[in-house]
């Protein structure tokens, strides 16, 4: 190699080396930056809706021995459903700004044989329903006959 190639490539290191120096330094500080310039409020952040929510009156319609076709008709198809526990739905719906969820709302339904059994979850925005008080488990109305 000429003395004349060990200067240019060296020429060429003293300017990348920096370049990916000042790179790989923003790239950690870009996640501070970032919270910096969102609680700013410089940029629009949409309101991010996710999955479907579920009202108090839904809810309230819910019956035990309703078939998974009834459940599906009022509620809609669930976000969740796993072959591995086919006995089980859950509808997931989230509400936020930008990349993070500020509220999550998990109905978690079991069935037997086809038909309705048992709700958990159930958190709807309606303050009557009050998932604190018992453990997550809302107990379905029986069904007038």
């Amino acid at each position: 190699m000429s003395r004349h190639q060990l200067t240019a490539s060296a020429r060429i290191s003293r300017r990348i080396i920096p370049v990916i120096l000042a790179l790989t330094l923003a790239g950690c500080a870009s996640d501070n930056m970032i919270r910096l310039l969102n609680k700013a409020d410089l940029f629009y952040q949409p309101t991010v809706l996710q999955g479907d929510p579920i009202s108090a009156e839904q809810l309230a319609s819910l019956r035990p021995g309703m078939t998974r076709q009834q459940v599906r008709q009022l509620l809609g198809t669930p976000q969740l459903q796993d072959h591995f526990h086919a006995a089980r739905w859950d509808y997931v719906y989230s509400q936020g700004t930008g990349s993070q969820p500020e509220s999550i709302h998990h109905l978690t339904l079991f069935f037997e044989q086809e038909n309705l059994v048992r709700i958990a979850g159930g958190d709807t925005r309606d303050p009557a329903i009050d998932n604190t008080t018992n453990s997550g488990v809302i107990p379905v109305p029986e069904s007038p006959q």
